[in-house]
């Protein structure tokens, strides 16, 4: 990615909680973005909806957050989101300390209040949580194979 690029990107992801956002676009600007081919077309041009990615270190994780629902105390601060195939390129790149498998999940546009489609609950410490429901887990991808493993439950 072309600095100029990656400075816009970082401006716009530290504005993700007040920013409009918007449909995830496919169009491949770079050749880089090439070998992210299967992953940019399982995302798809998900029009009225908004894509985040969540990075685990393992499959089992994966597996869990698919069948489970994801589980996050706030959404912004561990989910990433993204508008095009750069932003989704740069998290890709950003967030492989994580792990190899980066889970999809999509909501639509007209849903902001990820808390009020999301079961409350408390964790181990009595920390109030919330479990995002599987069907909005598209699935979860594995970088290291460069697998897409859709997730049975999802519900667009």
């Amino acid at each position: 990615m072309k600095k100029d690029n990656r400075q816009r990107l970082f401006e716009m992801m530290n504005k993700v909680g007040g920013m409009t956002l918007t449909e995830f676009s496919t169009e491949l600007k770079y050749d880089e973005h090439e070998k992210y081919r299967n992953l940019i077309e399982f995302i798809g041009e998900s029009q009225g909806y908004d894509n985040f990615l969540h990075t685990t270190k393992t499959e089992e994780n994966a597996k869990s957050i698919c069948q489970n629902g994801f589980r996050f105390e706030q959404f912004q601060k561990t989910t990433d989101y993204i508008g095009n195939v750069d932003a989704l390129v740069y998290m890709l790149y950003v967030r492989q300390a994580y792990g190899n498998f980066t889970v999809i999940i999509q909501i639509s546009h007209s849903l902001q209040d990820y808390e009020s489609i999301s079961e409350k609950t408390t964790d181990d410490e009595d920390n109030e949580i919330f479990i995002l429901p599987p069907q909005y887990i598209k699935g979860y991808y594995n970088r290291t194979t460069k697998e897409i493993f859709p997730n049975q439950l999802f519900k667009k």
